[in-house]
């Protein structure tokens, strides 16, 4: 009978022992997040394995924790305008957690996350965040973050007639990308930059945005057009007459 409730003993400590894991596993991966959306690289730091791995679909591949710290001071956090925010698709988190000889060593957490610029969402995508147990520490190992998609806004449809299209008609210069020109074909707007043509979608009289892009394209008959991204001015073109 002792070996037995020693038994059962020994199993229900192993079962807490395994909660309290997922427990701080979860609780490490919301502090470091916390500390992304805050800028606080003091928050984030003792949840970062050394030799870190980041992966993403767009950014590429980064090495080492000092990548990291140097990569969000940069980017996230480098423009004081701009306020980015990253929050966990409600019901979207799944844990797995990992063992070797019945004892736990590491977790996996998969999920979709979602980007904020200055309150305004611009982009969802899939994650996936690799934590190991490093000295009686949970430390995250790998990020992988892919299948990024821009957000827009949805308008409602909106028909300009050829007569008001070709009055924007014409050679724009950007004080980014150089020279610009809009042409109108087949009730259709189009900007060609450096080669490429992008379609510009109509919402008002003299406003366009491009499917997927949170851009919005204000033309200024005659003058030029106004360029502006998660509403700040992000390009100004003027008319080249």
């Amino acid at each position: 009978m002792k070996n037995i409730f020693t038994a059962f003993g020994i199993c229900f400590h192993a079962f807490l022992f395994s909660q309290s894991n997922d427990q701080l596993v979860l609780q490490s991966d919301s502090i470091f997040w916390e500390g992304y959306n805050r800028c606080n690289w003091e928050m984030q730091a003792p949840y970062v394995s050394n030799d870190l791995e980041f992966y993403h679909d767009q950014g590429g591949m980064m090495k080492g924790v000092e990548a990291l710290r140097t990569s969000l001071k940069n980017n996230i956090c480098g423009n004081p305008t701009v306020k980015v925010t990253r929050k966990i698709v409600a019901g979207s988190l799944q844990y797995f957690p990992l063992y070797e000889n019945k004892i736990q060593y590491g977790a996996i957490l998969l999920g979709e996350h979602q980007f904020y610029q200055n309150e305004i969402l611009t982009g969802i995508a899939k994650f996936n965040h690799l934590w190991l147990l490093e000295n009686n520490s949970w430390k995250m190992k790998r990020i992988l973050s892919f299948d990024h998609k821009a957000v827009s806004k949805v308008y409602d449809k909106f028909h300009l007639d050829m007569v008001t299209l070709k009055s924007y008609e014409g050679n724009y210069q950007s004080r980014q990308f150089g020279n610009v020109i809009a042409k109108a074909e087949n009730n259709e707007m189009f900007l060609s930059v450096n080669g490429t043509v992008f379609k510009l979608i109509p919402h008002a009289r003299s406003e366009f945005h491009m499917e997927n892009r949170n851009l919005i394209f204000q033309f200024i008959q005659g003058e030029k057009i106004i360029v502006l991204e998660n509403g700040k001015i992000a390009d100004e073109l003027s008319r080249v007459k």
